[in-house]
């Protein structure tokens, strides 16, 4: 049974019973969040193991066997590039970014994780990390499609939508949809709002406006300025009278 541990290192009786009961809280998000994704629901996340001096927490749970290895290549893929790895949830990566801040904090001076015996440091690298990931630098209008199928609504309205290519996005919507949205959890859907973009340009947040069931959805006209010049590097000396001559053949 892999094993996922964190371990807040600093000196014996220095660090907070409260960075340690955030820390496993925040362990416990990343790994129940990619329970859900990967489909892994089945079981329950137990201690392990528990130490004290430098405070280690080990969680498992042996109905999830594909989550530590979506966790170990999320933190890798963070480590490479500010960006929210593939099929991660803003959930984990909002964790991952609390538990790489506490180093110099509440008595702890670092922060590892390691995931199928592979030691992640989480440090001011991975903090600056995911504060660029989940940074907002462009806000525009634009349509989604995918399945809102993580339900996190407590006192307010938001939940979490897999979308097609297999990322996530947060999802927050007015009053009027909320019974809509309860309903149709798990169904393929077609949504429209104000979506907040990354300096990667991931889509990290819709505000709704509407939705529709995919199969409802109506078909969109792309206008021409979208696919003017589409073809322009491939057939250069084509012009407009060529291809019409060719389609009246």
């Amino acid at each position: 049974m892999d094993e996922i541990v964190l371990e807040l290192g600093g000196a014996p009786g220095t660090i907070s019973a409260d960075a340690v009961h955030d820390s496993l809280g925040d362990l416990l998000t990343i790994a129940k969040e990619a329970s859900n994704v990967t489909g892994s629901t089945a079981g329950t996340w137990t201690i392990e193991r528990l130490a004290i001096g430098s405070a280690v927490m080990a969680i498992a749970n042996p109905a999830a066997a594909g989550v530590p290895a979506f966790i170990e290549h999320g933190l890798a893929a963070l480590r490479e590039k500010s960006e929210i790895p593939l099929g991660w949830t803003i959930r984990m990566v909002k964790a991952t970014r609390k538990l790489s801040r506490l180093p110099g904090h509440r008595g702890v001076t670092r922060a590892d994780m390691t995931v199928l015996e592979t030691k992640h440091a989480l440090d001011v690298d991975i903090a600056n990390a995911t504060d660029q990931a989940l940074r907002t630098t462009d806000v525009a209008l634009g349509t989604v499609m995918g399945k809102i199928d993580v339900w996190t609504s407590r006192d307010r309205r938001t939940s979490g939508m897999t979308l097609t290519d297999g990322s996530t996005i947060q999802v927050t919507w007015p009053d009027q949809l909320e019974d809509w949205v309860k309903q149709h959890l798990d169904r393929s859907v077609q949504a429209f709002g104000t979506i907040e973009r990354n300096a990667a340009g991931q889509r990290i947040k819709i505000h709704l406006e509407d939705v529709v069931l995919a199969e409802d959805a109506p078909q969109r006209v792309v206008p021409v300025s979208e696919v003017v010049g589409i073809y322009a590097d491939v057939f250069k000396d084509y012009t407009l009278s060529d291809v019409m001559g060719t389609i009246r053949q």
